[in-house]
């Protein structure tokens, strides 16, 4: 997979115009980079940027190996802006993930669980089958189609196996880390595992969920954290391929989200 360091050029670069490629990119404005440089950035985000870009190639290496693959796409490495974390955008069979490598209060340890996190996705929308009941190959299904054809079971098996595959490659790596949670969130979620399957397999039961729906705030109970489909999905997909006879991780990242059978 490419990768490209813009977040480097951004520590580096004093001028931007609304001509410069970097703004065209990533679509932010000179003022917000100027913003970022002067007031959002720390000395302490910095330090853990700068660790992550001196591994990132090995980092690379490594979740590659665990698929067996070469990882089609490009990785650009960015300044967070003090709210974008990680992100992977699917256009005509490519990739391009963003990840914000001084996101706030992220730890070396978050951005290696959220770059093998990303890059899952990544591996898995680039499995011919998954995608073969658009009827088109993938390099002809823009943006917006992948979008529309993401069903909320699909959402949930994709955030479910990238969950997962954090977890299998950093196992070091503490829970919450690879759910994006504070402890008492992560607590939370072990804690009502009953009240988290029993909401989301009613919200499956009934017509296919808009994939957005899952991020409802509450949609648990009050109080309840967000994202808690990762760790429901993740539960559920481990136990199926638990028990079912010659299944890997790596299998089911392939196979479209009506064979997996986890839910």
């Amino acid at each position: 997979m490419l990768i490209i360091d813009a977040y480097s050029m951004f520590i580096t670069s004093s001028i931007f115009t609304k001509d410069h490629p970097l703004i065209e990119t990533l679509e932010y404005t000179s003022e917000e980079i100027l913003d970022w440089q002067e007031n959002i950035a720390s000395e302490m985000m910095q330090e853990t940027a700068l660790c992550y870009l001196n591994g990132v190639h090995e980092l690379v290496k490594k979740i590659e190996e665990f698929f067996g693959a070469t990882l089609l796409g490009e990785l650009i490495l960015i300044p967070s802006m003090g709210e974008l974390d990680g992100f992977a955008r699917f256009d005509r069979g490519s990739h391009k993930v963003l990840l914000g490598v001084d996101f706030p209060n992220a730890s070396l340890a978050y951005l290696k669980a959220l770059t093998a996190h990303e890059l899952s996705h990544v591996f898995r929308d680039h499995s011919p089958q998954v995608w073969q009941f658009t009827g088109r190959p993938l390099t002809q299904i823009t943006r917006d189609e992948y979008l529309a054809a993401t069903t909320g079971r699909e959402h949930l098996i994709s955030e479910g196996l990238a969950t997962l595959t954090s977890q299998a490659i950093f196992p070091e790596i503490a829970l919450q880390d690879h759910h994006y949670y504070e402890p008492e969130e992560m607590k939370w979620c072990l804690d009502h595992y009953s009240k988290i399957d029993q909401a989301l397999t009613n919200c499956l039961s009934s017509l296919e969920p808009d994939p957005w729906k899952f991020y409802s705030p509450g949609l648990i109970m009050k109080g309840s954290p967000s994202r808690t489909h990762y760790y429901w999905a993740a539960q559920k997909i481990h136990t199926w391929i638990k028990y079912t006879p010659g299944m890997s991780l790596v299998q089911a990242h392939k196979l479209p989200s009506h064979e997996l059978k986890a839910f």
